[in-house]
């Protein structure tokens, strides 16, 4: 049996949420701003602090995966509602230095400005109208990471950029605010 990629939303989908979402295109770039002051205030690497940021971002809001990341960088604990999930990745991570997982490496990768690096997350899923468990499988996440570049061609931006506007975009349209990455007002508010 040969695997095929569902049915996707098509490009003037993908492009319409782009161009909807295009003031968060440089997204990213405003968030490698906040990993830097971050890393220099709890005294740590900008490489780390952007892997940490990913690694406890899964099914979590922006602002919650700061939070669990910078109690876990000031106490090398745990908030009580970290998954055991992250806490496998993260453990896995102080042994290895590597980050497992389709979107976290990826999204890592982005906040240290890799231009190339493209995000699938659950709002990804919503743009391209399908379950966000297919996104694990290459036979989905190639052709949205094609979607996306062309995207990205079609209006001068990165691929990272595309990936932001259209999560944007969708995030827009589905009535709520887009989250920015506030390090510095989380490092007062994370109980210690």
């Amino acid at each position: 049996m040969t695997r095929q990629c569902p049915k996707l939303a098509g490009i003037d989908r993908i492009d319409r949420l782009a161009k909807l979402g295009q003031e968060g295109r440089d997204w990213y770039a405003f968030a490698n701003a906040q990993v830097k002051a971050g890393a220099v205030i709890l005294d740590i690497s900008e490489r780390r602090f952007a892997d940490l940021l990913a690694i406890f971002s899964p099914r979590v809001t922006v602002v919650r995966s700061v939070r669990f990341t910078v109690y876990y960088v000031k106490t090398g604990k745990y908030l009580p509602d970290v998954t055991r999930n992250v806490r496998a990745s993260v453990k896995h991570y102080e042994a290895t230095g590597e980050i497992r997982g389709p979107k976290t490496g990826p999204f890592a990768d982005a906040l240290m400005l890799d231009q190339d690096a493209i995000v699938l997350d659950t709002w990804m899923a919503l743009a391209f109208k399908i379950d966000q468990g297919l996104l694990r499988s290459k036979y989905v996440e190639t052709p949205c990471k094609r979607l996306i570049r062309r995207v990205a061609k079609r209006n001068g931006w990165t691929s990272a950029q595309a990936q932001a506007a259209i999560w944007t975009g969708t995030v827009i349209e589905a009535g709520r605010n887009p989250a920015q990455l506030f390090i510095e007002a989380e490092l007062d508010n994370t109980p210690i």
